[in-house]
C-alpha cells in the first residue's frame, strides 16, 4: 500500500508539473490560463506557456469557486464518515472526550494565524514580483508564532482539572498536527493570490483520505482515543507536503529574516491580528468553557452538533476567499464593478444561507442521525431539558442553523472590509463580542450546558453582522439590496414543506426533491438570475 500511494504521488507531481506544450489541449486549458505571475525571471522557458490567454475575472472566481465547492464537499463527506465512526465506536461521553481535545487546541491554533493568511494573499495579489520575499517573512513570523502559542496551550492544559491525562497527551499530540496546519494554510495564501486553488484541494483530499484510512485501521484494531488523534496528525503532514511540493511553482520556499519586513507585516496587519485574535474567542471559546466546566457528556452533544456548523460554514468562507482577490483591486481601480461584483456575492450568500438554514433544520435529526450511525445515545441524550424539552444533539444542531445564516452574511460583509483594508474598524465589535462571549459563556455554561454556549453563538453573530453592516455601508459605501430576500424565504419554507413530506423515502430523496424545489422556484421568481451570473462570468479582469 506504502509504496503504491508513494507511485501516486510521483506520477500526480509529476503531472501537475509538466511542461505545457504551445498548443494546449482542452484538458490544459484551465491551467494555462491563469499561469503563476510570481514565477522568477530566471525560470527555464520551456515551461512557460507560450501566448497565455488571461482568463476573465469571473471566470477565475466561478472556476475556483467550484473547485472548492467540490473539495469541500468531498472534505465534508469524509468528515461524515469519520466522524459517524469515531462516534459510533466511541459513544457519547468518549466522543466528548475526543472533541475535548480538538475543540481545544484548534483554540489555540487558530491564534497563530494572527491574519497573516489575508495578508499574504491581499500582498501577493498587489505585487506578484515580491512573492517569495513576502512568502518567506510570512511563514516564519508564522511559525515562531505557532510554536509560541501551542507550546502554551499545551502547559495550560495541564492546569485544567476537568482534563484527564489522556485529554491532556491528547492536547500534546494534536498540537503538532495543528502546526502543521497553520504552515500549510499560509501556502494556501499563495495558491488563493494566484487563483489557482485546485492544487491544495487536491492535497487535502489527499490528507484527509489518509487520515480517514488510518483511523479506520485504529478503530478496527481497539487501539484508543490518542492513535485517532495521531492519524489527525499524519494526515496534515501530508497535505503540507505536497503543499509545499506544489507551490514551488509559484515561489522558492524559504525562511525570512527581514526585520524591517516583520515590522511592516506587524504594523500593517495588526488591526487585522486583533481581529482575528477575539473573533477567535468570540467563536471557539464556548466549547472551550463547556469541556472545562461541565462533563464529557455535554460537550458530546453539543460537539456532535457542532461538527455540522462548522462544515457549513466553510462555504461562505471558501465562496468570499475565491472573490478576495479580484474585489481587493476593484475597489481601489473600479469602485462600479466591485459593487457588481459584492451585489452579485451578496445575492449568492444571502440564497446559500436561507436554503442551508431552513433545509438543515427540516433534517436537524437525519443528519444527527447519518454522523453517528445513531446509536451511542446520540439522538436521544440529554444534558437539560427546558420546560419539559429535552435538549438533544437535533434540537441543538437547529438552534445553531440560526447563527449559520447570520454567519453567511456576516462573512460577506467581513470579507469586503478586508478587501477594503480598513479592519480596524471591527475591533471595538471584536471587544465587545469576545467580552460578551466569555463572560456570558462563563456565567451561564453552569447552569444552562451547551444551551447557553449556542444561544450566545447566536448573539455574537447577531452583533457582529449588523457591525460589520454599518462599517461596509459607511468605510464602502455600499449597501446590499435585500430585494430576493422575501421570494428566498418564502422558497426556503416550500423547501422545508417539501422536505418533511418526502423524509419517510430515505435522506437522499428529501435532500434531491427539497434542492429541486428550493433552486427552481427561486429561478422562476427571479431569485437567480441568470443575467447577473452571465454579467459576472464574462467580466475581464483588470
Amino acid at each position: 500500500m506504502a509504496r503504491g500511494f508513494g507511485r501516486f504521488l510521483k506520477r500526480l507531481v509529476k503531472q501537475m508539473n509538466r511542461p505545457k506544450s504551445s498548443q494546449p489541449s482542452d484538458h490544459d486549458e484551465l491551467a494555462i490560463a491563469s499561469y503563476p505571475v510570481g514565477q522568477p525571471a530566471e525560470q527555464p522557458t520551456d515551461r512557460l506557456p507560450a501566448q497565455p490567454t488571461e482568463r476573465p475575472m469571473g471566470q477565475k472566481i466561478a472556476y475556483n469557486t467550484v473547485i472548492q465547492f467540490a473539495g469541500r464537499i468531498i472534505g465534508a463527506i469524509l468528515a461524515i464518515i469519520s466522524t459517524r465512526l469515531i462516534a459510533d465506536a466511541l459513544g457519547v461521553a468518549e466522543y466528548g472526550r475526543y472533541a475535548t481535545i480538538f475543540a481545544y487546541i484548534t483554540f489555540f491554533g487558530a491564534f497563530a494565524d494572527f491574519g497573516f493568511f489575508w495578508y499574504l494573499v491581499r500582498e501577493v495579489a498587489k505585487s506578484p514580483a515580491s512573492t517569495e520575499k513576502i512568502t518567506a517573512n510570512v511563514i516564519t513570523l508564522r511559525l515562531l508564532f505557532s510554536l509560541g502559542v501551542l507550546i502554551l496551550g499545551s502547559l495550560i492544559a495541564w492546569l485544567i482539572p476537568n482534563y484527564d491525562n489522556e485529554v491532556k497527551l491528547g492536547i500534546i499530540l494534536l498540537a503538532g498536527s495543528m502546526l502543521w496546519v497553520t504552515l500549510s494554510n499560509t501556502l494556501i495564501g499563495i495558491f488563493q493570490a494566484n487563483n489557482r486553488m485546485d492544487y491544495p484541494v487536491i492535497n487535502e483530499i489527499i490528507g484527509r483520505v489518509t487520515t480517514l484510512i488510518l483511523t479506520v485501521l485504529v478503530l478496527k484494531a481497539g487501539l484508543g482515543l490518542l492513535p485517532i488523534v495521531l492519524a489527525a496528525l499524519s494526515g496534515s503532514f501530508i497535505i503540507f507536503a505536497l503543499n509545499a511540493i506544489m507551490v514551488r511553482r509559484y515561489t522558492r520556499l524559504r525562511l525570512g529574516f527581514d526585520r524591517e519586513l516583520w515590522r511592516s507585516i506587524m504594523r500593517e496587519n495588526l488591526s487585522l491580528g486583533i481581529n482575528v485574535l477575539l473573533g477567535i474567542i468570540y467563536f471557539k471559546i464556548d466549547s472551550v468553557i463547556l469541556s472545562a466546566l461541565r462533563p464529557s457528556l455535554d460537550i458530546g452533544i453539543y460537539a456532535a452538533a457542532y461538527k455540522i456548523i462548522e462544515i457549513l460554514l466553510a462555504f461562505p468562507a471558501m465562496f468570499m476567499g475565491a472573490i478576495f482577490p479580484s474585489l481587493a483591486p476593484l475597489l481601489i481601480e473600479n469602485k462600479t464593478k466591485a459593487k457588481q461584483l459584492m451585489q452579485i456575492a451578496f445575492d449568492a450568500l444571502l440564497i446559500a444561507g436561507i436554503g442551508v438554514w431552513f433545509g438543515a433544520a427540516a433534517l436537524a435529526p437525519e443528519i444527527i442521525e447519518l454522523t453517528t450511525k445513531g446509536r451511542g445515545g446520540f439522538l436521544t441524550a440529554s444534558a437539560i431539558s427546558i420546560n419539559g424539552l429535552a435538549i438533544t444533539a437535533p434540537v441543538i444542531l437547529q438552534f445553531l442553523l440560526v447563527a449559520v445564516f447570520l454567519a453567511f452574511l456576516g462573512n460577506f460583509y467581513v470579507s469586503v472590509i478586508v478587501a477594503a483594508g480598513v479592519q480596524q474598524r471591527l475591533i471595538k465589535t471584536n471587544i465587545v463580542n469576545a467580552i460578551v462571549n466569555s463572560l456570558g459563556n462563563f456565567l451561564l455554561i453552569p447552569l444552562f450546558s451547551y444551551v447557553a454556549a449556542a444561544s450566545f453563538t447566536i448573539i455574537s453573530e447577531l452583533i457582529m453582522l449588523f457591525s460589520a453592516a454599518i462599517i461596509v455601508k459607511g468605510q464602502v459605501d455600499f449597501s446590499p439590496n435585500w430585494r430576493i430576500a422575501p421570494k428566498v424565504v418564502l422558497t426556503g419554507l416550500a423547501m422545508a414543506v417539501v422536505i418533511n413530506l418526502t423524509k419517510s423515502a430515505g435522506l437522499a430523496v428529501a435532500v434531491g426533491c427539497g434542492s429541486l424545489t428550493f433552486l427552481g422556484l427561486n429561478w422562476l421568481v427571479g431569485s437567480l438570475d441568470p443575467e447577473l451570473i452571465r454579467r459576472l462570468l464574462n467580466r475581464k479582469g483588470s
